[in-house]
């Protein structure tokens, strides 16, 4: 953004910058944006406003608390693998909140993995017709470590039930 021949401040757009700087003096110190509304940007997941400050790409609504098992961990899951949060909520229902697999709560506490056929929708983002089950990280993990291919999970099962 330029005002002429003077560089503006990305972060607010009213503040000129200084030479080399990549934002203005109270935009780096985090001032309210100088009682100034940012630049309007949308939530990931919805339409409404992003939660100020760089880098904030979703509304106080999706926003992940810190362990990750909040209901705006659903929304940005539901968002990812292309189901909507009812049909994550039904998952967890019909799973008692349990690993398809192991049938254990999530050892680490957080919320549940969605699992999905990788070879369906090999980019980051799912289709939302290969989601399979919710599993807990372990699992999850062991299911992607051994390539979603069913025959080396029989035979490790077969290898351990040997010893």
């Amino acid at each position: 953004m330029k005002a002429g021949n003077t560089r503006m401040c990305p972060r607010c757009g009213v503040s000129p910058l200084e030479p080399r700087k990549k934002f203005c003096h109270n935009c780096k110190k985090g001032f309210e944006y100088h009682g100034y509304t940012p630049k309007s940007r949308e939530c990931a997941s919805c339409s409404d406003p992003a939660l100020p400050g760089q880098g904030q790409k979703y509304c106080a609504t999706h926003k992940l608390t810190r362990d990750g098992d909040s209901q705006s961990g659903l929304a940005q899951k539901a968002g990812k693998y292309s189901v909507t949060m009812d049909r994550l909520e039904e998952m967890e229902i019909e799973q008692g909140n349990r690993c398809a697999i192991c049938g254990q709560v999530n050892s680490t506490g957080r919320s549940l993995s969605v699992d999905h056929n990788h070879s369906c929708c090999p980019g980051t983002k799912s289709c939302g017709k290969c989601v399979r089950g919710l599993l807990c990280d372990l699992c999850n993990r062991a299911v992607g470590l051994m390539r979603d291919n069913p025959s080396y999970l029989r035979s490790a099962a077969d290898y351990l039930e040997k010893y």
